[in-house]
């Protein structure tokens, strides 16, 4: 999903080399340096959403994911402020932490739960990923949501220090930097 990132992509691209953005690929039509072509997404089988702030995906009637470009600066207030704008569960990044607000909403079919949830992310967290400042209040995570005609359940999962507990068990991260040198010849 295109965030703000990806955006200042394009438009460094377009403030540098306007007349380069439009030159397409041929078997695919995208333009050769937009980002799932540069990241051969369609290759992977990745779906880029793009159309950043305003892309959406909408995993059933009551569950969306976006990007967002929502930031307050206390924990929780980003999700609790998209909170009062939303009308389905709705995921979303960009704040770099884990959040969840919930309100209950009565309509026609009786109560429902609706959610602003972040999962956190999968950067890294130790001032190597540019920020404003040095040390931000991000923190490491994913979210498992169950769902269906409804929202069932929202398990955010921490990840400290390269591990993550879910349902009892214990996962650990590898280091695979060494690795994508070899696979790729970059040296990063």
């Amino acid at each position: 999903m295109e965030g703000n990132h990806e955006g200042r992509v394009v438009k460094a691209i377009n403030k540098q080399v306007p007349y380069a953005y439009g030159i397409t690929q041929p078997d695919t039509g995208l333009p050769i340096l937009s980002v799932p072509n540069m990241l051969a997404l369609e290759r992977l089988g990745i779906q880029y959403i793009g159309n950043y702030p305003d892309g959406e995906v909408w995993l059933s009637d009551n569950l969306r994911a976006i990007h967002g470009n929502v930031v307050r600066n206390k924990s929780g207030a980003t999700a609790t402020s998209i909170l009062e704008d939303i009308t389905a569960t709705t995921v979303f990044g960009h704040v770099h932490r884990q959040e969840l607000a919930s309100k209950t909403v009565f309509g026609r079919d009786g109560a429902e739960v609706i959610s602003a949830f972040s999962p956190g992310c999968l950067c890294r967290v130790d001032g190597e990923v540019p920020a404003v400042h040095g040390r931000m209040n991000w923190q490491q995570g994913i979210g498992v949501i169950y769902y269906g005609q409804r929202v069932m359940g929202i398990t955010p999962v921490s990840i400290t220090q390269g591990a993550a507990l879910f349902e009892g068990r214990r996962y650990l991260g590898k280091e695979y930097i060494d690795q994508l040198k070899e696979e790729t010849g970059y040296k990063f």
